[in-house]
């Protein structure tokens, strides 16, 4: 529901990526490796927020630097929902 109401009325609005660190964990005796991005945003009233995605792919994970930006749409009423978009 929340998803659909993001989409519906969300604000996009610019993502700086503040680090990208390398994860790994022991889930049922095999060894899992992620890459842990942590991004800022601020949304319509200029309160700043952050939050992190895990990415799974390499290739992908390498295409994000610190300083990079990306697009979040969060929503206008409740900014601590939202979701990263690229």
């Amino acid at each position: 529901m929340v998803d659909l109401s993001i989409k519906r009325v969300g604000i996009l609005t610019t993502a700086r990526v503040t680090t990208i660190e390398r994860k790994s964990a022991t889930f049922k005796g095999k060894t899992e490796e992620w890459w842990d991005l942590r991004y800022t945003f601020a949304d319509q009233s200029g309160a700043q927020h952050e939050n992190s995605i895990e990415i799974w792919n390499d290739e992908e994970a390498a295409r994000w630097k610190v300083g990079d930006s990306g697009k979040v749409r969060c929503h206008p009423d409740f900014p601590e929902e939202h979701r990263w978009l690229e």
